[in-house]
């Protein structure tokens, strides 16, 4: 894993066991990524906020997340190319992702129960 703290934002670029490689954006500003020819923006709700999903036509998988707490900044994964053998792989990382509250000081509580991108994850790697 490699961090980078441009300005106001955060990139994380990671590799997971297997080789699989992505993205992860914290920040204000995520990237507008067009959806392959053949695909569309597909739009999901969490319990605290939303997420869409796009398919970009080199292949990329992107997830982006906002909170319906505007003083939060967005989440954003860019998921390389990857093979059938990294799905596992995939599916256990995005499992982590939970719905948190928080405030000035840090994190309160994180929803041990709910898996913040359940429906993606049912949709598409399942």
């Amino acid at each position: 894993m490699t961090m980078r703290l441009p300005v106001d934002f955060v990139i994380y670029n990671l590799e997971l066991s297997g080789g699989l490689k992505l993205l992860l954006y914290n920040g204000y500003q995520p990237s507008k990524v067009p959806a392959a020819e053949s695909s569309s923006v597909k739009r999901y709700s969490s319990l605290d906020g939303s997420y869409e999903y796009v398919l970009a036509s080199d292949g990329r998988r992107v997830i982006t997340y906002a909170s319906n707490q505007k003083k939060f900044p967005a989440l954003q994964l860019v998921i390389n190319k990857f093979e059938t053998s990294q799905k596992k792989v995939l599916i256990d990382f995005l499992e982590t992702f939970r719905p948190c509250s928080g405030g000035g000081t840090g994190v309160f509580s994180c929803d041990k129960n709910e898996v913040l991108f359940k429906d993606f994850i049912q949709e598409n790697l399942r």
